[in-house]
């Protein structure tokens, strides 16, 4: 069983090539901390890690025992795995955008922009069978907003730090699922638009 604890959507898709004997169960990491140099990392709060509720999850479970780390067994893990998707398909884009930490988030300008994005995923995850309704847009919104200002995403911490970006494992990868379902995301459109034109290390 491999555990995939990163952002995004599609764990399984994108590793059972090469692991295909193996099972592969997502994690939504609920920890945030932020690496400030190489062998150093700062953890500002959150020890959650939320797995299926099913056999390969109480097994990870009981490993996990004592390790300091909380396991959360759910019993509709793609719905979780999209919660945590949809808060990150804002929050991380217009951080890395802006080069701003969290607070920028508070900006009633922003807010608008964030509520939009979150609605487009919504839109998309509800067409891709999720169990997904409307609430879940002001609880998201209401998450974002109790974010600690002085912390940021771990996107905007790469741009920081000159390593690769994960845009197109979020923005990208809705992108495409919007496609698939023929749903318009203009504002997603946008924002990836730009986010591609940032040069990774690579160049």
């Amino acid at each position: 069983t491999i555990v995939a604890c990163q952002n995004g959507i599609g764990h399984a898709h994108r590793l059972f090539p090469l692991a295909p004997k193996s099972t592969v169960m997502p994690a939504v990491v609920s920890i945030i901390a932020e690496r400030i140099r190489p062998g150093h990392v700062v953890h500002f709060r959150g020890r959650r890690l939320t797995v299926a509720d099913d056999d390969h999850g109480r097994r990870f479970a009981a490993l996990m025992g004592g390790s300091g780390l909380e396991i959360h067994l759910e019993p509709d893990v793609q719905r979780a795995v999209w919660l945590k998707f949809m808060a990150n398909i804002a929050a991380a884009p217009v951080t890395t955008l802006t080069c701003r930490r969290m607070d920028v988030l508070g900006d009633p300008a922003v807010q608008d922009l964030l509520r939009g994005l979150i609605n487009e995923a919504l839109a998309v995850g509800i067409a891709d069978g999720v169990n997904l309704n409307e609430s879940d847009v002001d609880a998201t919104m209401k998450l974002l907003g109790g974010l600690d200002s002085a912390t940021t995403t771990s996107m905007q911490a790469d741009r920081t730090a000159g390593r690769s970006l994960e845009f197109e494992e979020l923005s990208g990868t809705l992108d495409r699922v919007a496609r698939k379902h023929g749903i318009d995301a203009p504002l997603n459109r946008a924002i990836l638009a730009l986010l591609r034109c940032l040069r990774s290390p690579k160049g």
